[in-house]
């Protein structure tokens, strides 16, 4: 069974067309065409694109937390934790070869706008520069 709202839906659909388009080249109708709902069921959810920034953030901040939690549970040492980091990235090469870092990406496109989400963006940076660091 599916527990995802439409809300959850949007979030995901908005993560993987700003990561792959960027998040200036990415509108509502796109976001709103990946989900399959109509534009006043996608406003009913985020009235701006900012809103749905600030939850895609929230949401890679949240997998994150429990990515590096959950690393840290099954590394028996720092390698072994490294090494998980090390997999992931290995994993999902192709796409970072053909879009990039999907959090260099965003938080670079912010920067470069002047964005006010930028900070928000920057902490997934800082969340894997403590836990490496660790």
């Amino acid at each position: 069974m599916n527990d995802k709202t439409t809300r959850d839906h949007i979030v995901e659909a908005a993560d993987q067309l700003f990561y792959r388009r960027g998040y200036e080249h990415t509108s509502f109708a796109d976001i709103a065409d990946v989900v399959q709902i109509s534009r006043g069921n996608f406003y009913y959810h985020f009235k701006t694109k900012d809103e749905i920034l600030d939850a895609v953030i929230n949401a890679r901040l949240a997998a994150t937390r429990t990515m590096l939690e959950q690393w840290e549970i099954e590394g028996k040492s720092p390698a072994d934790r490294i090494r998980s980091f090390i997999h992931i990235l290995i994993a999902n090469r192709a796409d970072i070869k053909r879009y990039g870092c999907p959090v260099g990406t965003l938080c670079s496109e912010l920067a470069k706008l002047g964005h006010a989400s930028q900070a928000e963006a920057n902490m997934l940076f800082t969340l894997f520069r403590t836990w490496l660091r660790r």
